[in-house]
């Protein structure tokens, strides 16, 4: 569906699904067995909505959601829309708060390149371990703070499964 025809369905909680195509997010898809590479936590603040998550390079991100997924998709990403689940969007202002902190931080947590491993891990053993961040842990968290339960510490590809509805974005 088209980014613009999406837009009205989607809120704060959502999360954006990424399948990158590039050296990096080809390692993620491989060591995960998912085929998902990145997720970002769509957040809506008074000018509009908003795409919070951990990159690699840069840390912790916040850009509007239009322009993530147009460079998404203008890199050849396939990029979708996953509907959280109602308990999680039902928590929508505490989510917006705790996802706030990060984006007004002088110097929020860097992203934990070692924590990669532990997610991978993670995929083996069925567990929650405890890591630091990177993109689906910073989602997690913040589905976390709605009282949310993980059963494992998640991938991307796992909110797949995790969201109530996935609807591919596709280029105007």
């Amino acid at each position: 569906m088209v980014y613009s025809q999406l837009r009205p369905n989607i809120k704060t909680a959502d999360v954006i699904i990424f399948e990158g195509r590039g050296f990096g997010q080809r390692i993620i898809r491989a060591l995960t067995g998912e085929s998902a590479s990145h997720i970002e936590l769509v957040v809506e603040v008074a000018d509009g909505l908003w795409a919070y998550g951990y990159r690699g390079k840069g840390g912790f991100n916040a850009e509007p959601l239009s322009q993530v997924i147009d460079r998404a998709l203008a890199e050849g990403q396939r990029v979708y829309h996953g509907e959280a689940p109602a308990w999680v969007a039902s928590r929508a202002p505490e989510i917006i708060a705790a996802a706030i902190q990060y984006r007004d931080h002088d110097s929020p947590p860097k992203y934990s390149f070692w924590s990669l491993p532990k997610v991978w891990i993670a995929q083996f053993t069925g567990k929650v371990v405890k890591t630091g961040l990177v993109c689906c842990t910073f989602v997690m968290r913040m589905w976390e703070v709605s009282g949310y339960t993980f059963a494992k510490t998640p991938d991307p590809g796992d909110f797949l499964t995790l969201c109530k509805r996935v609807t591919p974005i596709t280029q105007n």
